[in-house]
């Protein structure tokens, strides 16, 4: 079997956990970020990484830093900017 393709999802609040659970549930190894470590949706991921999802430069560094194959914008417009960026 292959290696997990990761998905970087830019937020992990309460909204996020739909899309995390379901991204895990068709294989992807689920990455959140956030500048809030204590969010709730952060415990159904498979790890965090600490960033704000309105700064693309440090979202980006993440995305480099982690060999991240897909990135999905929380529910926020800023979060929208960064995930283009990317």
């Amino acid at each position: 079997m292959g290696k997990k393709k990761k998905l970087l999802i830019l937020n992990g609040s309460h909204s996020e956990i739909p899309l995390i659970k379901s991204a895990k549930n068709i294989g992807f190894y689920v990455i959140t970020s956030g500048n809030s470590p204590k969010l709730i949706g952060h415990q159904y991921a498979d790890e965090y990484c600490f960033a704000d999802y309105s700064d693309p430069d440090a979202v980006l560094k993440i995305a480099k830093k982690m060999n991240i194959d897909a990135v999905c914008s929380c529910c926020n417009d800023f979060g929208i900017i960064s995930a283009s960026y990317i």
